[in-house]
């Protein structure tokens, strides 16, 4: 193994990762949800909406039976359910899909007066030539929804499926046509000046949410937040449009290192306030060997893993949600997404098949890329990371998320500076039972030290430790 090719790299542990989840014990490497991480921004994509009539009919044909499932499952639980509605939402669900055909003619029968009542609306929305963001679709379908749950509500309690409450939704029409004017002018906005408008408008649906949230937090303040009631009311809708990402690409976790430990912030944050440790591991061709449950375990396999450099970047570019939905099977991806209830098709789905190699492999760059950007904010930290992801899986549990490591890549520890002597004693015997299992001699430890000459954290090896 030549020298260039070998190359180190530093992951801090807390001493609960350490002796708590038993981490260095087991020689295993955690593989973190984007949700567990510290920064809001992970993972972050522009997605964008720009298609066609039909992918856009889908599109609120979908919203319309994600809501309904839940509306009848609380309609049926209410309350009583143990886990949250949000579960039941039938995210990947085939257009047809339904449990019985009972089911599915109710359905169409409430869908058809949805269509009959916004289908002017989101006419208007599919003639777009230009992008919808994320925040705009919000506004929209918020502009939608009660309307959407009235309507729900009605042949429920016509069909004696629930008793009638006391409360009507507002059957009031008129913001549909406000939407379909807006429509039209957003579309002028962004033809006359685009970026500069496009910045405008963000800020406008930021301060219509932030309305919504206020208008919202007024009503629940006498209610139960986290009620299954409270999220069909007024967290769907955000809700949905987040999760349509699921769509797309399959989840990813990763697993941070850094190229150098010198940064005494950084302890500070990950090092466990400069009580824990930081593994020092070796790399061969930029790469780690891992084996984890996921893998073939009658076969005993271990996978070479690489470390991706951060880019720490301030734009993200745009992706086309209507272009990108890659986690379906194809049967079900055309006859929800790229057909109409005639089995016209879509022109997408001529673009998605005409260069198929190619947009895979623009597909799958797509998946890690915007794993690996942050903003600049951090680049202090000059992070590595290995990205696992969910393949075919809706998303891994934590016990299947934990990968172990060859011992022999683990090439030393740095204590940190307030890493107490009890604490370093443990460590040895963990590491000294290791080291007489494979016959090692050469691991190192490394005290850190603040450093007045470099101002920053330094490390010196301990000979007689």
């Amino acid at each position: 193994m030549s020298e260039q090719n070998n190359k180190i790299f530093y992951r801090l542990r807390s001493l609960k990762s350490i002796f708590k989840y038993k981490e260095l014990e087991n020689q295993e490497i955690y593989f973190a949800s984007l949700d567990e991480l510290n920064d809001p921004m992970e993972g972050f994509r522009n997605i964008v909406f720009k298609g066609d009539k039909i992918v856009w009919q889908n599109l609120f044909r979908h919203y319309f039976k994600c809501l309904e499932w839940i509306c009848r499952a609380y309609a049926l639980g209410g309350e009583k359910f143990e886990c949250k509605i949000s579960d039941f939402i039938p995210l990947y669900a085939e257009a047809r899909d339904f449990p019985t055909p009972m089911y599915r003619e109710s359905f169409d029968k409430i869908y058809q007066e949805f269509i009959q009542v916004c289908g002017k609306t989101i006419k208007a929305i599919s003639r777009r030539t230009t992008a919808v963001s994320r925040k705009e679709l919000l506004f929209y379908l918020s502009t939608i929804h009660y309307i959407a749950l009235g309507i729900i509500q009605r042949y429920y309690i016509e069909q004696g499926f629930i008793e009638y409450r006391g409360f009507d939704y507002p059957k009031n029409t008129q913001p549909l046509a406000m939407v379909i004017t807006m429509v039209d002018n957003i579309e002028k906005l962004i033809n006359e000046n685009k970026e500069q408008n496009k910045d405008i408008l963000r800020d406008l649906f930021d301060v219509y949410k932030n309305i919504m949230h206020s208008v919202y937090l007024g009503k629940l303040q006498d209610t139960e937040v986290s009620s299954n009631r409270n999220f069909i009311l007024f967290e769907f809708m955000d809700f949905y449009v987040q999760n349509l990402e699921k769509l797309m690409y399959p989840e990813c976790y990763i697993a941070c290192f850094m190229e150098e430990a010198h940064n005494s912030s950084i302890w500070g944050h990950y090092g466990d306030g400069h009580k824990g440790i930081c593994l020092i591991f070796k790399s061969e061709n930029n790469s780690l060997e891992l084996y984890g449950k996921r893998h073939n375990e009658d076969k005993g396999e271990w996978y070479k893993y690489n470390f991706e450099k951060i880019n720490y970047e301030d734009s993200y570019n745009e992706i086309n949600f209507f272009e990108t939905i890659g986690r379906l099977p194809i049967p079900a991806l055309i006859s929800t997404w790229y057909a109409d209830e005639s089995d016209n098709k879509s022109p997408i789905l001529d673009t998605l098949f005409k260069n198929k190699d190619e947009r895979l492999n623009q597909y799958w760059n797509n998946v890690y890329k915007e794993i690996l950007i942050k903003t600049k904010d951090w680049d202090y930290e000059k992070e590595y990371r290995i990205v696992m992801d969910s393949f075919l899986d809706d998303e891994i549990d934590k016990e299947n998320r934990k990968f172990k490591y060859h011992f022999k890549d683990l090439c030393g520890i740095i204590f940190g500076m307030r890493t107490s002597m009890k604490d370093k004693i443990k460590i040895k015997k963990i590491i000294d039972e290791k080291c007489k299992i494979e016959n090692r001699e050469d691991f190192e430890f490394y005290q850190a030290y603040y450093c007045q000459k470099n101002k920053n954290i330094q490390y010196e090896l301990l000979l007689d430790i």
